[in-house]
């Protein structure tokens, strides 16, 4: 039997990323978008079901039909949502975690993809850029130390944003590379992001930025940034 592939994708207001993230995970056989306003986040214009549906009719032009779920609500936490979206997404061998600002190379994934099917492994974490405020600098903090990427949702909880509940769970660190571009935003945007991250976090994330040294780092993969250039 051919084995089902899924991404749970979280999105709410900042949707700067999010058609070609959509575009990047054309090749998995599910996409679940979960458009969440997380509790601590104040409320924001969010287009992000007009964004999928764009989408949509542009697939539907050139006759390749893709097979997203938007699923809309509030007043649920961060792993919550990731607990909701891995129950729609229960009939898929594996599942992608991904937020709308979050990516990684096809072929990457579909590495990580193969070695998490034929392994015992129940989640699989990739190392992670940051990039700060453009693709050419990163905080020299979090550069690649290990970010989740993957999991058999029949087997995963989640306890709080993205921590398991079962500490014990079988993981697999993947060399693969996430390129993460939440602090690559406009200024108002970020300025809200910052302040609900900081609630969820329970840190002050400006300060810590303010603290962090910003260092040179190599631009994104040339598939990345291609992606990002084609509209």
């Amino acid at each position: 039997m051919q084995s089902k592939i899924g991404v749970l994708i979280r999105c709410y207001s900042i949707t700067d990323y999010l058609p070609y993230l959509l575009k990047n995970y054309a090749w998995v056989d599910r996409i679940v978008v979960m458009n969440y306003r997380f509790t601590s986040a104040e409320p924001r214009e969010d287009d992000t079901e007009e964004v999928v549906k764009e989408y949509i009719d542009k697939c539907f032009e050139n006759l390749k039909v893709p097979n997203i779920q938007l699923n809309k609500g509030e007043g649920l936490k961060q792993h919550a949502i990731l607990n909701k979206g891995l129950k729609l997404l229960s009939d898929c061998d594996i599942v992608f975690i991904s937020d709308a600002d979050e990516f990684m190379t096809q072929g990457a994934m579909r590495d990580i993809a193969i070695k998490m099917i034929e392994d015992d492994k129940n989640l699989g974490y990739a190392k992670i850029i940051d990039y700060a405020f453009d693709f050419y600098h990163r905080f020299d903090n979090r550069h690649l130390s290990g970010a989740l990427v993957v999991v058999k949702p029949q087997e995963i909880k989640f306890k709080h944003i993205r921590q398991p509940q079962d500490t014990n769970l079988r993981k697999i660190q993947f060399e693969h590379i996430l390129y993460h571009f939440g602090f690559v935003l406009p200024p108002e945007t970020l300025k809200w992001k910052l302040q609900w991250e900081s609630k969820e976090e329970k840190l002050d994330i400006v300060k810590g930025i303010g603290e962090t040294n910003i260092v040179l780092a190599k631009p994104p993969d040339k598939e990345i940034m291609e992606l990002l250039d084609e509209e």
